[in-house]
């Protein structure tokens, strides 16, 4: 494990990890892909479960934990974490945001434009 992790240890200890930003966005929904379109981390994720962050937040935009992980942002659901995050008591899972979709619809999504560009 590097120091990354160690570090966000040490201040999740410290700060409100439910604090919501401008967009009602939280340290849970960042983790889970909220502006990230770089590696998303599952010991983060499960530390930050550990420590009571309430995983059932939404954006402003009514994105959830499980729109993010889906790519709704990044485009790259992350099925492992999808998974871990789908294990998680009383999880909201039919939250459907301001487009009217739900987490399954962009896994779909994703997966029908990623099928029609193998094509080519």
């Amino acid at each position: 494990m590097n120091n990354n992790y160690e570090v966000s240890e040490l201040l999740i200890g410290k700060i409100d990890i439910n604090l919501q930003d401008n967009q009602q966005d939280t340290c849970i929904l960042y983790a889970c892909g909220c502006d990230n379109y770089g590696e998303i981390n599952l010991d983060l994720i499960k530390l930050l479960v550990s420590k009571n962050a309430n995983y059932n937040n939404v954006s402003e935009d009514g994105f959830s934990i499980l729109h993010y992980i889906s790519g709704v942002i990044n485009k790259k659901p992350n099925l492992l974490i999808l998974n871990f995050l789908l294990t998680l008591k009383d999880l909201v899972i039919d939250c459907i945001d301001i487009f009217n979709y739900t987490f399954l619809d962009y896994i779909f999504q994703i997966e029908q434009f990623t099928d029609s560009n193998s094509a080519l």
